[in-house]
């Protein structure tokens, strides 16, 4: 099997194994999460999942700067650090921990999804199919706890579900610039 297809081929694995893990978390979440504020754990639990995910995606990207001699416009880095620092001034506005875990968990989901859909349909498609069926996962997985005795329906969870996919997204292509790449791909040639 081609290396780019077996690429796929995991994040479709990875995508459908990481939905099932959100789906079956759904009854134990709530007990860990009251057991963890109880022993005053779950602020310090919470950033240090943060933490560790961002020490991880730093890896990454500075693996894959060195291994493609990538280098940042300016304006690129700036739109990158402003989205940066938005994106944790929102993450800081929620009282409650728990609910920053909400953009990590969906993020992931939907870059997962666009890049199992990368060799499947356009950037735009994927873009598009990714936000989408995040929102409808998000909803699914509020739709199950309104079922679960210890859980909720939240309408703001379904909302911060769908934010953290977009927001991971406009990151990815912040990175990445695929949209612009796609663009000038598929103009035609000057006559």
């Amino acid at each position: 099997m081609p290396f780019f297809k077996q690429r796929v081929l995991t994040y479709w694995i990875a995508f459908i194994a990481y939905t099932t893990v959100i789906f079956l978390q759904i009854p134990y979440s709530r007990p860990l999460v009251t057991y963890l504020r109880q022993q005053n754990l779950l602020t310090i639990s919470v950033t240090s999942a943060f933490v560790i995910v961002l020490v991880i995606l730093l890896i990454f990207f500075l693996k894959f700067l060195r291994n493609n001699n990538f280098h940042f416009s300016k304006r690129r880095l700036v739109f990158l650090t402003l989205f940066a620092t938005a994106y944790a001034v929102l993450l800081s506005s929620f009282s409650l921990p728990e609910e920053r875990l909400h953009f990590l968990e969906y993020g992931l989901l939907a870059w997962l999804l666009r890049s199992a859909l990368a060799r499947h349909c356009s950037i735009y498609w994927q873009y598009t199919l990714a936000i989408v069926a995040t929102a409808i996962i998000g909803l699914i997985d509020e739709v199950v706890q309104y079922f679960v005795p210890s859980r909720v329906y939240d309408i703001r969870d379904v909302l911060m579900n769908a934010s953290a996919g977009l927001l991971a997204l406009i990151i990815d292509e912040g990175l990445h610039n695929r949209l612009q790449r796609y663009r000038v791909a598929s103009q035609p040639p000057p006559e």
